[in-house]
């Protein structure tokens, strides 16, 4: 889901957890590959992750009922409001900008794509230690 689309979920949501006397916590989940350059992670990460939205789309999946042809399926078109992607100065300034948005209380974040199979066990492992090295460390 886009996020232009989730920040009025998430308002709606703080404000009837209010209304039920308690505290919102607002948990986004994300697609996301964290690598040393941008094309790296474009590339290892870029057609597993468009593969899956491709079998959503095909599904009839709400998130993407905007798309109206395969052809849409491009990082460029759909990155930047559906996953968070880069190096990992890249991620952090995504993940701050999610933060600002909608006000996250905790981020879970997707890897590995069920639907393709991949990326690889060996690059999902590299991208879990960079993130956990160099942009988990900038989230405080």
């Amino acid at each position: 889901m886009a996020l232009s689309d989730m920040q009025p979920l998430a308002t709606l949501y703080r404000e009837a957890a209010q209304a039920a006397g308690r505290p919102p916590c607002v948990v986004l989940m994300r697609d996301a590959w964290v690598a040393t350059s941008q094309e790296e992670a474009e590339r290892v990460y870029g057609p597993e992750v468009l593969e899956a939205y491709k079998y959503y789309w095909r599904h009839g999946a709400l998130a993407f009922r905007h798309v109206t042809s395969e052809r849409a399926f491009t990082l460029e078109n759909l990155a930047r409001d559906r996953i968070i992607l880069g190096t990992p100065e890249a991620c952090v300034q995504q993940l701050h900008r999610w933060h600002e948005a909608l006000g996250t209380s905790y981020v879970l974040l997707r890897l590995r794509q069920a639907h393709s199979g991949g990326p690889p066990h060996a690059d999902i492992m590299r991208a879990i230690e960079l993130f956990g090295a160099r942009v988990i460390p900038q989230l405080g």
